[in-house]
């Protein structure tokens, strides 16, 4: 055997062990683009093998115009999604209102910062995409650099069960579940909607966290219910959580509480360890989580990867897992049969703009999984002026969260719902 063949040997079973070791992981992560430059390598590899001396040229021009077509649409994408992106036009914005902006990343924040003690805003979604361990809160009694919306960077202090919350009590008239709208991003500590409320006389306590999809709200109430008392429960559940159960179906641990004899694993009896496996994460993936770099994303073909997870989730769109989010539901109506339950739907900027038909259908399907349940179902969508819908999103941009505007209605209506 020639030496080339050694070559193209040596590197075809290489790409057959990447594909074998990571394929599973690169479909979980949405690493489309990485996926297709395997199958890519190991189709012209194995070509190479039996054909390059009689198809050389063939070859070669292959693999030189594959490469050189996929980075050329990566740049193109590039502009796209500079043009288009959330960070743009947010600059714009700040820019035509006079306003200075921290263009700072999270770890440059800390880093100028380092007397506060601040930890990166990382969630139960970071942890558990990358362990086996259940993680519901952030580290108890600490300083978070939570978001930047508005031009600065805010700073959040979590209470002793690693929430977002001012005072611990033994009772409560409302819990608030949910993920970001119900930790409170991104506006002023008093403007956040649970403490909105509270203000306004309805004690309220919330387990909101950023990320959390339906499966990881639901261990985060059947796990807090064991600590604190609370009347009601108002459960925001935002277009994403559809799509977010399908990575929490994936973790064995979080699946035992769609056991009806499952009574959770205790999870803040045992926070000293659950903080010390938070930090642990952090400081070993810290240097990881920093700002974006258009050069870093160019190269590793990131752009196009976009365009690519876009296409498939717009089929994933369809297939929402219609029977877990029921017994997820069930669950939940059966755990908490002497409370009352509200879940209230949150619309994103695009179910007033393009996507409006779906978002209707997201709600039918709400509407569909709660009957024969003593759960009430609310559409936020209903109650917003369709005329100025921009103003309940921070800064009226697409891809934002609610402004105070925004979580000042939401209080309104759980204020209103609320028994007395």
């Amino acid at each position: 055997m020639k030496l080339k063949k050694y070559f193209f040997f040596i590197f075809f079973l290489l790409i057959c062990f990447i594909i074998f070791q990571k394929i599973s992981q690169y479909l979980y992560q949405d690493k489309l683009i990485k996926i297709l430059v395997l199958f890519f390598l190991f189709i012209f590899f194995a070509c190479c093998l039996f054909f390059y001396d009689k198809h050389k040229k063939i070859l070669n021009i292959t693999i030189f115009y594959f490469f050189l077509i996929l980075y050329s649409l990566n740049f193109l994408f590039g502009f796209l999604f500079y043009f288009t992106s959330t960070d743009y036009h947010t600059k714009k914005k700040f820019e035509n209102l006079k306003i200075n902006y921290d263009t700072r990343s999270q770890l440059e924040y800390i880093n100028v910062n380092k007397s506060e003690n601040l930890f990166p805003m990382i969630t139960p979604r970071d942890i558990m995409q990358k362990s086996d361990e259940i993680v519901l809160s952030n580290i108890s009694n600490s300083n978070y650099v939570q978001c930047n919306e508005y031009g600065y960077w805010k700073i959040i202090r979590t209470d002793k069960y690693g929430y977002n919350n001012n005072l611990i009590k033994e009772k409560y008239k409302i819990l608030i579940s949910g993920d970001s709208f119900a930790h409170g991003f991104c506006v002023e500590d008093d403007k956040e909607l649970h403490k909105i409320l509270t203000s306004n006389g309805k004690e309220t306590y919330s387990i909101g966290m950023a990320a959390n999809g339906p499966l990881l709200s639901l261990a985060s109430m059947l796990e807090i219910k064991n600590k604190i008392e609370f009347d009601e429960i108002y459960w925001l559940i935002f277009r994403n959580d559809f799509f977010d159960l399908n990575w929490e179906l994936e973790n064995n641990k979080l699946l035992n509480y769609l056991n009806e004899d499952y009574s959770g694993e205790k999870y803040f009896d045992n926070l000293k360890n659950k903080n010390n496996i938070q930090k642990k994460f952090i400081l070993e993936n810290l240097n990881k989580k920093k700002n974006f770099s258009y050069k870093e994303s160019f190269f590793e073909l990131k752009f196009l990867n976009d365009i690519l997870k876009k296409v498939s989730l717009k089929k994933k769109k369809t297939k929402i897992n219609q029977t877990q989010f029921n017994k997820i539901l069930y669950i939940f109506d059966k755990k908490f049969e002497n409370k009352k339950k509200t879940i209230i739907f949150l619309p994103n900027f695009n179910c007033f703009d393009n996507e409006q038909a779906l978002c209707q259908k997201e709600f039918k399907i709400l509407k569909n999984l709660t009957i024969n349940k003593n759960i009430n179902l609310l559409n936020f969508t209903n109650f917003i002026n369709q005329n100025n819908y921009r103003e309940i999103f921070a800064l009226g941009l697409k891809r934002s969260h609610y402004s105070e505007h925004g979580y000042k209605e939401l209080s309104k209506i759980i204020y209103e719902l609320s028994s007395d």
